[in-house]
């Protein structure tokens, strides 16, 4: 299930808080822990790319679990709203060591697996939490 809900943060706060206030909505998922999300910054494109293969594949079985056309249209709705200069992040980090590429991530969640897509604005700050169990 895929639910679309505007949350109005604190325009005051800096990234860390808002991005914290906004995840602070979904209780039943989230750690009390708080992540550095400074670290978890990444270009417009490399959102989309990584946004499109999380929509799209199980994190726990990578089976496809919605077709690229519907990752699209959850990023669209996600981003529609959101002008001039956004920043994205996410709490998965690709490392690559010796030519090979691992992912891992800083569990924002009580699940399993868990990815977050955030995007934010000067006033807005837009989040997708994906859950996933083994």
């Amino acid at each position: 299930m895929i639910d679309f809900e505007e949350i109005i943060v604190s325009k005051e706060k800096d990234i860390q808080g808002r991005i914290q206030e906004a995840l602070s909505r979904y209780q039943k998922l989230y750690l009390e822990y708080s992540i550095d999300w400074s670290e978890y910054e990444c270009s417009k494109e490399v959102f989309y790319e990584f946004s499109i293969e999380k929509l799209t594949t199980s994190m726990a079985y990578g089976v496809e679990i919605m077709s690229k056309e519907q990752a699209k249209e959850c990023l669209a709705k996600l981003t529609r709203n959101f002008e001039g200069d956004c920043r994205y992040f996410t709490n998965w980090d690709d490392v690559e060591t010796d030519g090979v590429k691992a992912n891992g991530w800083t569990s924002v969640t009580k699940h399993t697996f868990d990815c977050s897509l955030i995007v934010l604005d000067k006033s807005k700050v837009g989040v997708i939490i994906l859950i996933d169990e083994d």
